[in-house]
């Protein structure tokens, strides 16, 4: 049962509507509209779209191969940026106005696995497992011709990317000097603008406004806050102990909701 449909009109009361089998572990969701994609822990149908027009009764429109268990999407329009643990083309670009045929538009070699992606424009930036290009650029201008514009040695691979003009922050996979500030401003010439130490591995991050909200891979803290109102000086404004390890987040304009990697609970709300 790799989805949970949670309740959350009263945050401080959240309960589960349904599970529902994706065949696999749920690894990342996205949302848009009634629609969800999910990156599945399964090497032939790592990408389930799912109808959640009645959110009680979850309905499986599609499961794609895109070459490995999925992980982070993104979705402009109807085309569906994918990433997987493919350790070839685990870059993926799909056309998904229709939910029960998604048909693919390119694929790209990165060479490794994809961890995470976001778009911009006529750019893909990327975080792979590959500790000496973990952040890379691709060129998405033609999905059916996708190429590499640049990669970036940033000591360790890439676990999550946010974008906001021309920087990006990027989340590593180690403990120390564990948050990049890259200027992309020149997508064939990325360059580290400072770099930040938050004591743990960065899963997941969302930025809202001038803060950055972290899923940190340790028990506790769980949860960092970044203050990245000037770029070029992030720092961290608040930890939260989340009960657990954090492996994703989101946020809206009052709370935090978390999801964990721990036996009981996996689903944690921060107000």
């Amino acid at each position: 049962e790799g989805l949970a449909v949670v309740d959350i009109s009263d945050p401080d009361a959240a309960y589960v509507v349904v599970h529902k089998d994706v065949n696999g572990k749920g690894r990342k969701i996205l949302i848009s509209g009634n629609t969800l994609y999910i990156g599945v822990e399964s090497s032939t149908k790592g990408l389930a779209i799912v109808d959640v027009t009645d959110p009680a009764v979850p309905v499986i429109k599609s499961t794609t191969n895109i070459g490995g268990q999925g992980n982070e999407m993104f979705l402009v329009g109807t085309t569906l940026y994918t990433s997987s643990e493919s350790g070839s083309t685990s870059f993926r670009v799909y056309d998904v106005s229709s939910l029960t045929a998604p048909s693919s538009l390119g694929t790209f070699n990165v060479g490794t696995q994809t961890k995470a992606v976001q778009v911009s424009g006529s750019y893909a930036y990327i975080g792979t497992a590959s500790s000496s290009a973990g952040f890379q650029i691709l060129n998405v201008s033609n999905p059916a011709s996708i190429s590499r514009t640049s990669s970036l040695n940033l000591g360790a691979a890439v676990k999550s990317v946010e974008i906001n003009g021309t920087v990006a922050y990027v989340g590593l996979d180690t403990a120390t000097n564990s948050m990049k500030v890259v200027n992309i401003s020149n997508p064939a010439a990325p360059t580290v603008i400072t770099t930040l130490s938050v004591g743990a591995k960065v899963q997941d991050m969302e930025l809202i406004g001038n803060y950055l909200y972290l899923a940190l891979d340790q028990e506790n803290p769980g949860m960092a806050i970044v203050n990245v109102a000037s770029p070029s000086s992030p720092s961290v404004s608040f930890y939260a102990d989340v009960g657990g390890k954090g492996t994703g987040v989101t946020v809206d304009e009052n709370y935090a909701y978390m999801s964990l990697d721990t036996a009981n609970e996996g689903l944690v709300l921060n107000g």
